[in-house]
């Protein structure tokens, strides 16, 4: 079987989108993905032939909100492909929007599989914290809401809403004719990315989780042991295909072969999806 023949790709971003912001807002070039969320990872995957899609969802939305945008832009994706089912590889929120999806809103007969990358399938105790600091993040979310940007969708990264939702969803995962796999980021603090450096040592130190991507816990991350399929060396904005100055304390001195390096991992798992094929 050639690539070509597997369903579409269909690309889930996580909680933000921080192509939508300055500066790579500025830096976007219409058709290019050099400054996407998923950087050079359509564009990679297309290259090797695999049809791949990106999706937009609502910008730190709750995740029903969210659910409900994805579920139609795989309708999108199958209507201008023809095919009759998607892979999506989500990273991130992007993993708990699909499962959603699948789950409640009928999408299980339109994905073939589900590839998580870093996803809170447990939620994250980063998520408990801002949360439970009611008075001082709830200023902080209305500030943000008031300037167009609306993170209500943190509640759903919490442990206890991650708890309830495996309990209501994991019942109708069951046999649903879905395949799913995890992966999860292990980073060290060095090569870490200066902003997910406190949420590195915040889960290292105070919630006990060493093995973290600066965000989320590889006991979130690996959701189960039946679906999970390894780690990445990477933070949360490495995976997605971005390389930053501190990789250098990891060995990785040239940007663009590190990130040659992230993108020829999504072609890995591009490859193996041609064995999910219905």
């Amino acid at each position: 079987m050639s690539p070509g023949d597997t369903y579409p790709i269909a690309l889930a971003c996580g909680f933000t989108r921080m192509d939508q912001t300055a500066p790579w807002k500025w830096l976007h070039r219409p058709g290019s993905d050099d400054f996407h969320y998923f950087k050079k990872i359509r564009s990679t995957l297309g290259a090797a032939g695999f049809r791949t899609f990106h999706t937009t969802v609502a910008w730190g939305a709750p995740l029903a909100v969210r659910a409900n945008d994805l579920g139609r832009e795989i309708d999108s994706i199958l209507a201008i492909s023809g095919a009759e089912k998607v892979h999506v590889i989500g990273h991130s929120m992007g993993g708990l929007d699909t499962r959603y999806a699948i789950a409640l809103l009928g999408y299980a007969g339109k994905v073939a599989s589900l590839t998580t990358i870093a996803t809170p399938h447990h939620g994250s105790p980063l998520a408990d914290m801002v949360v439970e600091h009611k008075n001082g993040s709830q200023r902080i979310l209305e500030g943000l809401r008031a300037v167009g940007l609306d993170l209500r969708g943190i509640v759903d990264l919490t442990t206890h809403e991650c708890a309830a939702r495996n309990e209501r969803l994991e019942p109708l995962e069951q046999n649903n004719g879905v395949v799913y796999q995890t992966y999860a980021g292990v980073t060290t603090f060095l090569p870490t990315f200066p902003p997910l450096k406190a949420g590195y040592l915040m889960l290292k130190l105070r919630y006990h989780q060493p093995e973290n991507d600066g965000l989320v816990p590889l006991s979130s991350a690996r959701w189960n042991d039946e679906v999970f399929r390894g780690t990445v060396p990477w933070d949360h904005l490495n995976q997605i295909g971005w390389w930053t100055p501190e990789r250098m304390l990891a060995g990785d001195f040239v940007a663009s072969r590190f990130e040659e390096s992230v993108r020829e991992f999504y072609v890995g798992v591009a490859r193996g999806l041609r064995g999910f094929q219905a």
